[in-house]
Formats: C-alpha cells, structure tokens, sequence
C-alpha cells in the first residue's frame, strides 16, 4: 500500500541570514522541498514562515510564552528552556535509514531527550594559502588574518570553505584533520512544537524527508548552507562532485565522532 498521510496543515518556521543571496537560496530551497514532498502527499499542506534574523528568536520566544511553539521549526542556538516545550523527535529519528543516513547512531548520545533533529554536520579541516602575502597589514581572529591572505595555514572547520573560496580563489587547499576520533557537530537543527496528532505524523515524516538525497542536495548543495549533507550519497557523490576540493576529503569518515 502507498504511504498515506491525514488531512493536515503544519506551520514550518526558520531564520532568514541577512544575506540576500542566501535568503533567497535558502527560500528556493524550502519552497522545492514543499513542491516535492507536496507531489507524494498532496493532501497536506505545509506553510513556510520565514523571519529576519534578528527577529526569529522574539517570534519564537512569544510563541513559546503564549504555549504556541509552532508544528516545525528551526531550532540553532535557542534557549533551552523553549527546548524543553518541545516534543520528542523520536519517532522520527526511528525512521530514519542507517543505509541512506550517516552517523545516527550517534543521535541518542548527542541529543538523549531528542528534543531536536539535525539536517546537517559540520567536521574540522585545515586549510593552506600556497602563496600567502606576509607584508599585508591584517588583524583579528586566526581565521580573519587567514581570509586576507596574510599567513599560510588555519584550522577551521567545513563551513569556512565558502569564505575562503571567495577571499583567496585559486590559492587555497583544503585537507582534512586526520586522528583517531575526529570531534565533527550536528547543524541544522529542528524541533517539535505543539501539534496535533495528524500535525504529528505529518511532521515527523518531514524531518525524515528532508535526510533524503533531494532535500539534502537543496539545503546544502545548492542553497550553500554551509552544513555538509547527512544524506550519505548526497555527501559522498553529490557534495564532493559539485566541490572537487573535497575530493579525498571524507576517506577518514570512519572516525568522525560526535558529542
């Protein structure tokens, strides 16, 4: 029997970056994912509401204060005490295939009360200016002195590529950190708010849609979210054909560990 879905409509909240470019990337992201889960379970509806950076987390906080988180919502660096109104994403995280899927296994350990679900991870990498320029004036971070192309070597992590790719085109490497357990992080992180019992379902088999190659391809390949897709082959043929630098990047992966 096809897989079916109750009648519902579920809220979908997420923060805007304040980059044009990237808002509008990762609203056409969005909008695709709708389209295709849409074309499998027309019935539902799913409404995307996005907010302005700065005004995400008042939005939320008033929602929390009113006991109307919403059904879905991007949950990265909020309070824990709007978390704990969440709802558990374990069923979904149930669903989820260890075939298609990396690294849920370590899901319980990094989140035991499962109040939010991830869409993405970000790993440590080391990344070389082959012809730094030390006589340009520059301060700041390690990583600000880097991306002006004063010194030749940083340590950083996966989502610094786009910057670097942008400040030095055509001088940079990017290698990976290679050690017996490698500390890699989840991103992209989603909760549960209040709902219903069809908003439930509906919500619980979204976050697993959006694991799958499709949807992973949009959030972080073609949106450039800076989170490296979680769908094993959308990272392992997908990511690393669209950025050849990462080309030999992930042969190590089997000592990604997360806390």
């Amino acid at each position: 029997l096809a897989e079916t879905l109750p009648d519902s409509t579920v809220e979908l909240w997420y923060s805007l970056t304040g980059s044009e470019t990237l808002d509008t990337a990762k609203k056409g992201a969005f909008d695709e994912i709708v389209k295709t889960f849409n074309e499998s379970f027309p019935n539902v509806t799913i409404v995307l509401k996005s907010y302005a950076k700065d005004d995400y987390i008042g939005a939320i906080n008033a929602a929390y204060k009113k006991d109307a988180l919403p059904p879905l919502f991007e949950s990265n660096g909020l309070d824990v005490s709007i978390l704990q109104k969440a709802l558990s994403a374990q069923k979904a995280v149930k669903t989820v295939s260890s075939d298609n899927v990396l690294f849920f296994g370590s899901y319980s350990k990094v989140f035991p009360d499962a109040k939010q679900f991830p869409l993405g991870f970000i790993a440590p990498a080391e990344y070389t200016n082959k012809t730094p320029h030390s006589e340009i004036e520059a301060t700041g971070s390690e990583r600000e002195v880097f991306l002006a192309g004063k010194t030749d070597k940083y340590t950083g992590v996966t989502a610094d590529f786009y910057d670097v790719q942008k400040s030095i085109p055509g001088l940079y490497s990017v290698t990976p950190v290679t050690e017996k357990n490698v500390s890699c992080t989840f991103t992209d992180l989603w909760s549960i708010g209040k709902c219903d019992e069809d908003q439930m379902k509906v919500v619980n088999r979204l976050l697993v849609f959006m694991l799958s190659e499709n949807a992973q391809d949009h959030l972080h390949i073609q949106y450039r979210s800076g989170s490296l897709p979680l769908n094993k082959k959308a990272l392992l043929e997908g990511y690393v054909s669209v950025y050849d630098d990462f080309e030999g990047f992930f042969e190590n992966i089997s000592d990604y560990k997360f806390s």
